[in-house]
């Protein structure tokens, strides 16, 4: 896939959507109440240990802008995918560490732990999630991806149990130039909330995913959240992400012999 044709008509009009999106975002959260601007560096790493089945780890930090504190959050997972389909192709796709032919379906489950470094933030968190992704492919090789996720949280210094549904729909598409792979990208996500017993967030993101070496990708993306029950009903904030990866001995045999 190169940057012309269709390809390149889809490229100009994602982004074209996806800037004025986030320009008229940007233009009412400056002006808008309770709003936070943030920054999201993150670093994952990711270990295939057969065709089907991940393990990974992430390390992400929260920074606001307005008081100048962090939160970090570590995150630890596993995923297994599955099921084929005639129309799917060879990509290296979002989350994805080479060439291969995806699968339709993929489960997750994971844990992850929060706290603030800030002395006077008492934000703790513990969280245990599950997922389930169910992808198609669509005309001019754009892949609609969807993603139900059920978090179970125990949010603070005495926490009480609660638990979130969350949505998600994404778009994505590859371009390939050289050895870069390109993959823009926009997603929308609401969140049912089980302490307002009410759906209360939505978050919007958009961004770009790119690799040049079969064991890092990196990846940047905006981020427009509003949230009903908060303190800063709107969030802005830019997501820096380094992917890292890795496989086992199985794995390089098996794509070997492809």
């Amino acid at each position: 896939m190169a940057f012309k044709g269709v390809g390149k008509k889809f490229a100009k009009q994602l982004i074209a959507c996806t800037g004025l999106l986030f320009g008229l975002i940007a233009g009412l959260g400056v002006s808008a109440q309770g709003t936070s601007y943030e920054f999201w560096p993150e670093a994952n790493i990711w270990f295939r240990v057969t065709p089907g089945l991940r393990l990974s780890s992430f390390a992400s930090v929260t920074r606001y802008f307005e008081n100048d504190t962090r939160d970090i959050n570590l995150s630890f997972q596993a995923d297994h995918s599955f099921g084929n389909s005639k129309r799917f192709f060879f990509s290296r796709l979002l989350d994805q560490n080479r060439a291969e032919t995806l699968k339709t379906w993929l489960v997750r489950g994971g844990y992850m732990a929060g706290w603030s470094f800030d002395p006077e933030n008492d934000y703790t968190e513990d969280m245990l999630f599950a997922e389930i992704h169910r992808r198609f492919l669509l005309k001019h090789l754009i892949l609609f991806s969807q993603r139900l996720r059920m978090d179970n949280r125990w949010v603070g210094n005495d926490p009480d149990y609660s638990y979130r549904f969350r949505y998600r729909a994404m778009f994505e598409r590859e371009f390939l130039t050289g050895k870069t792979s390109l993959v823009p990208f926009v997603s929308a996500e609401p969140y049912w909330d089980s302490r307002y017993n009410s759906i209360n967030r939505i978050k919007i993101i958009g961004g770009t995913t790119v690799s040049w070496k079969s064991r890092f990708a990196f990846e940047g993306n905006f981020t427009y959240q509003y949230d009903s029950k908060s303190t800063t009903t709107n969030l802005l904030a830019f997501n820096a992400i380094f992917h890292l990866y890795f496989e086992s001995a199985k794995v390089r045999e098996n794509a070997g012999k492809k």
